[in-house]
């Protein structure tokens, strides 16, 4: 293997790299309702930079699109990175290279970043940022295509004593902001919210929780306006069960509806996607009640009095799914993206429903394949002609851990819930009887803990890691790799935690 030196001045450490970067961010179009795609259009992003959160993709108008990312070098030890937004004014055929700096380069951990546009052409971002003693959720706009941003960037939250994360951003056709997070400012985890009616300079405060009367823990909420109504989805879990919850307010805020969408019980539910139109709601997740990870859909045509049982939205075939969007035309046609690992690796595939999502397209469309590595975490949005996909390809990273762009045919390995907040659960499967060794590494390549290892033998097997290092130590938001070996080939599985 070809070893390339970059001796970086600044002072800047030595890295010693071992293969190309090859992450990057992808696009894909159909402008037939998803009946054929174009090819898929590479979007340039900085070189040297590793890519570490999938991009959120912004198509309101019919000719700017936006998407946008985190990135972070990797001598810094995952403790700093930047949030990049970049657009294309034709349609998504051309795509400004590199990105724009969305963030004021304070030095912090930047992670899963959301962009939203208003209808005069107004972008405005959200993320989560570790500039304070905690994760904050940290806004910024752009009035000029994504030229220039808020600079400093403001902090939405009005706490100091807890740690947000996913935050979701919505605006009505006022121009007034809405965002929601996860949140443990009370000693569990719950869904807080707020807005802005002067375009994002100034917080409603104190905001204030609208899951505090539930029980349990409180996760990954997603955020719509339509028609001056704010539609909510989030998941939540008690003891060994999960649940998604659907919110509504009619008042901007003031006052929501809460009612349960999915109650089957399943510790495996995760990652909601919505989308509304009039009064056809749709939510996807990714749910492993079979023991596999598949995506399901639950519908209401009535504005949420009312939903659907629980549908499965791809045709059922092995391997994972995983990290689905969802979207809804003004027709009313449901689609839906997500990862796939059918093949062996994973790629982007794409369902429809015309029925208000009882039935879905199968078997599922192949739309997202870069041939490099892993095609992973879609974000799908909608305008009024077009069906569009961005996702991040997932490859060799620079640093001293690589992940492998493929899966073993005698084991493999997955991680839920990826992206994680909280602990993970690892799932790895035996052709045969085997000695292993499964183990935790962050981003420079440092042994952080050594989680299973011994004679295991043929089947799927399921390890609890509770997030701590050899030390007992919890490890902090960054980029992760695990690893599990064996005497005849090893496997890298990217872990993000936030």
């Amino acid at each position: 293997m070809k070893k390339f030196l970059f001796v970086l001045f600044l002072l800047l450490p030595v890295i010693l790299y071992s293969n190309p970067l090859i992450i990057e961010i992808y696009f894909n179009k159909s402008t037939d309702s998803g009946v054929s795609w174009v090819d898929s259009v590479g979007i340039p992003v900085v070189a040297l930079e590793v890519h570490d959160y999938p991009p959120a993709l912004d198509v309101r108008s019919s000719n700017i699109f936006y998407t946008i990312w985190a990135s972070s070098f990797p001598w810094s030890d995952t403790t700093h990175s930047y949030i990049y937004s970049t657009n294309s004014t034709d349609g998504g055929n051309y795509w400004w290279e590199y990105g724009r700096l969305v963030d004021d380069s304070t030095w912090s951990l930047k992670i899963s970043p959301v962009l939203i546009t208003d209808i005069i052409g107004t972008a405005y971002a959200v993320w989560e940022d570790s500039r304070s003693d905690s994760m904050d959720v940290y806004f910024a706009k752009s009035t000029d295509e994504g030229n220039t941003w808020t600079n400093p960037n403001i902090k939405v939250s009005d706490s100091s004593v807890a740690t947000r994360k996913f935050p979701s951003i919505t605006v009505d056709t006022m121009s007034n902001l809405y965002i929601v997070w996860q949140d443990n400012r009370s000693g569990r985890w719950d869904i807080y919210f707020t807005k802005s009616t002067d375009g994002g300079l100034n917080w409603q405060h104190p905001d204030f929780s609208i899951s505090d009367s539930l029980e349990g823990d409180h996760f990954e909420p997603k955020l719509k306006m339509k028609n001056n109504i704010l539609y909510l989805v989030w998941r939540s879990s008690i003891v060994d069960t999960s649940h998604l919850y659907f919110g509504k307010s009619t008042d901007y805020g003031v006052t929501w509806l809460k009612t349960i969408i999915s109650d089957v019980d399943t510790l495996e539910r995760g990652l909601p996607s919505m989308d509304v139109m009039d009064s056809l709601i749709g939510v996807t997740w990714q749910d492993g009640r079979s023991g596999e990870s598949h995506i399901y859909f639950s519908g209401s045509v009535d504005g949420g009095l009312n939903w659907s049982d629980d549908i499965m939205v791809d045709d059922g075939t092995g391997g994972g799914k995983y990290h689905p969007s969802v979207g809804i035309d003004e027709w009313g046609a449901l689609y839906a993206a997500w990862d796939d690992e059918r093949n062996g690796h994973s790629q982007i595939y794409f369902a429809k429903s015309v029925d208000a999502g009882s039935t879905w397209t199968s078997p599922s469309m192949l739309i997202g394949v870069s041939g490099q590595g892993e095609d992973i975490m879609p974000s799908l949005a909608i305008n009024s002609q077009e069906i569009c996909v961005a996702w991040q390809l997932e490859g060799i990273i620079i640093s001293g851990v690589e992940e492998s762009a493929f899966s073993s045919s005698t084991f493999s390995l997955n991680v839920y819930p990826n992206p994680a907040s909280q602990s993970v659960d690892i799932y790895y499967t035996l052709q045969r009887e085997e000695k292993i060794s499964i183990d935790i590494y962050d981003i420079s390549g440092r042994l952080l803990k050594e989680i299973s290892s011994g004679l295991k033998g043929r089947g799927t097997h399921i390890i609890y890691w509770d997030r701590k290092d050899s030390s007992g130590r919890d490890v902090k938001s960054g980029i992760y790799f695990l690893r599990i070996k064996t005497p005849n080939r090893t496997i890298n599985k990217k872990l993000v935690l936030l």
